[in-house]
C-alpha cells in the first residue's frame, strides 16, 4: 500500500497535496463500499448452506488488480510551481 500511495502522492502539486489526498482517502473508501456491495449481490449460500460464486468475486479483484497495475504506468508527475 504505501509504494501505491507514494505513486499517487507524486501526481499532485504540493501545494494541493492534503486536498488531493482527502480526495483520494475518499474514493478509496467508496471503491471499497462498491465492491463489498457488488460481492453481496454476486455471492449466495446453497442448499446446504456452502457460497456458491466466491470464486468470481476473486476473478474479478483479479482481473481489476491487473488492470489497476497497467494503468499505473500512466501517472505522470505534477508540475512542481
Amino acid at each position: 500500500m504505501v509504494p501505491a500511495m507514494a505513486i499517487v502522492d507524486h501526481g499532485s502539486a504540493s501545494r494541493m497535496r492534503g486536498s488531493f489526498m482527502s480526495v483520494t482517502s475518499s474514493v478509496q473508501q467508496m471503491a471499497a463500499a462498491f465492491a463489498s456491495y457488488f460481492a453481496g449481490l454476486i455471492v449466495t449460500r446453497g442448499p446446504q448452506g456452502q457460497l456458491l460464486h466466491y470464486g468470481y468475486v476473486g476473478g474479478i479483484a483479479i482481473a481489476f488488480s491487473i488492470v489497476a497495475a497497467l494503468l499505473v504506468g500512466r501517472v505522470k508527475p505534477a508540475e512542481h510551481a
